[in-house]
């Protein structure tokens, strides 16, 4: 009998290890962007492996998909991450001006360059906004700035939407995230290794609860 218990004992600590080890190292698990499409600009304009990326309106839309930067690009027109989409900015600048990127679907952004820092930047009232509970940021790497002023001035902004920064940095003269209508922060915010920068006088998160 207290053999069996041991046995048991084993088959189900090897069962624990083998569900939640995979989740652990999840956020470390960097994706193959070798066959990733490069965004490239010419005068603001936006190209996704040398073709005008599609445009709605006054918007371009960014369908699912894995995304490189090979130089630092600036585009002067909203961008709306329609499809689960993953970015590597590879060390480079994606300056957005007064613009900003408005999350429909969940987007990952990393940075697999050694020797610099990629970043996304941008002098609108927010840098990155996810606007719906299908929208999800996700921060491995990388730097995500704003550099307007004032309060209601984000890097990074949701709005019945999820956050998880797992790593790099938050750089903003206020707040450097805001979460807003979300019914608990827990789940809808997590923190990793990320460096959030804040303006001073300001708190690193505001809530909007």
């Amino acid at each position: 009998m207290k053999n069996t218990r041991k046995l048991l004992s084993i088959i189900l600590a090897i069962l624990m290890i083998a569900t939640t080890v995979p989740f652990a190292f999840a956020a470390d698990e960097i994706p193959d962007f070798s066959d990733a499409k490069v965004l490239t600009d010419v005068d603001g304009v936006l190209y996704i492996d040398g073709e005008v990326a599609e445009k709605s309106g006054s918007t371009y839309d960014l369908p699912a998909g894995k995304y490189k930067l090979t130089e630092d690009i600036s585009t002067t027109v909203y961008l709306f991450v329609e499809g689960e989409a993953v970015l590597d900015l590879n060390g480079y600048i994606w300056n957005l001006n007064d613009h900003v990127i408005y999350l429909n679907a969940p987007l990952s952004v990393y940075d697999t360059s050694t020797d610099k820092t990629g970043k996304i930047t941008s002098r609108q009232y927010t840098t990155i906004r996810a606007n719906n509970v299908t929208a999800v940021f996700s921060l491995y790497g990388g730097t995500i700035e704003n550099t307007s002023t004032g309060t209601g001035h984000y890097p990074i902004s949701t709005m019945w939407a999820s956050a998880n920064l797992y790593g790099g940095k938050i750089v903003s003269n206020g707040y450097a995230v805001s979460c807003s209508n979300s019914f608990d922060i827990d789940k809808t915010l997590k923190l990793g290794d990320v460096v959030l920068e804040s303006g001073e006088g300001y708190a690193q998160i505001d809530l909007q609860l």
